[in-house]
């Protein structure tokens, strides 16, 4: 009861003040009977009034929750498009093609240079892991795992690079086929944070164990 009248405590004092001085002029003027009597007829209208005003407060509570949970989530989704801009960046270094002897491969195999600054932008999209959804997770892992496999068999030479995509290029075909697709699914649901959030919390727990 006194947390409702520290939060209510304007309303509280008005009606207050408004009995007691319609209770002090009836008892001075000998009218108590009528006092009691119409109290007994306002108290309807009284509780009714009380009801709305509390409902009214509470409403105007939720509302101002429901803001900063919109709020939240539009950091959330605002995080994600970031995300999925990085992606498309480098979804279109990937479909972006070379010929060597009339053999297709993607420019980021054009040399060793190139092949190592576009893995280490791989690399910095990987930060951004915990805003994608599973599958373009999975996507950014294979395409890092290639470039991996390439350093890893200590391709210095140019030549071999490019042989390697050539190699590879059906695989970068499909993989652009398979991030656009991605993209499209997760932009449809990017609103759904709820959703998002929980498949991330199972993905970790799974993780974890």
């Amino acid at each position: 009861m006194s947390k409702w009248i520290k939060e209510h405590q304007m309303f509280a004092n008005s009606i207050l003040v408004i009995f007691l001085g319609a209770f002090c002029y009836c008892a001075a003027n000998g009218w108590l009977y009528y006092f009691f009597d119409v109290i007994a007829k306002l108290s309807p209208a009284v509780a009714g009034f009380a009801a709305y005003y509390i409902w009214s407060k509470n409403r105007d509570r939720e509302l101002k929750e429901m803001d900063y949970k919109n709020d939240y989530y539009k950091k959330i989704i605002d995080k994600r498009i970031q995300t999925y801009e990085i992606l498309e960046k480098l979804d279109a270094m990937i479909q972006v093609t070379r010929s060597h002897n009339n053999k297709k491969y993607a420019i980021i195999f054009k040399d060793k240079k190139t092949m190592q600054e576009v893995h280490k932008e791989m690399l910095d999209a990987s930060e951004y892991a915990m805003w994608m959804s599973l599958e373009a997770y999975t996507w950014l892992k294979t395409l890092v795992d290639m470039i991996v496999e390439v350093r890893k068999n200590h391709f210095v030479d140019d030549n071999a690079v490019i042989e390697f995509g050539i190699t590879y290029q059906e695989e970068m075909v499909k993989l652009h086929n398979r991030i656009r697709k991605i993209i499209v699914c997760d932009m449809i649901d990017l609103y759904d944070v709820t959703s998002f959030l929980s498949n991330r919390a199972e993905f970790l727990s799974k993780k974890e164990s």
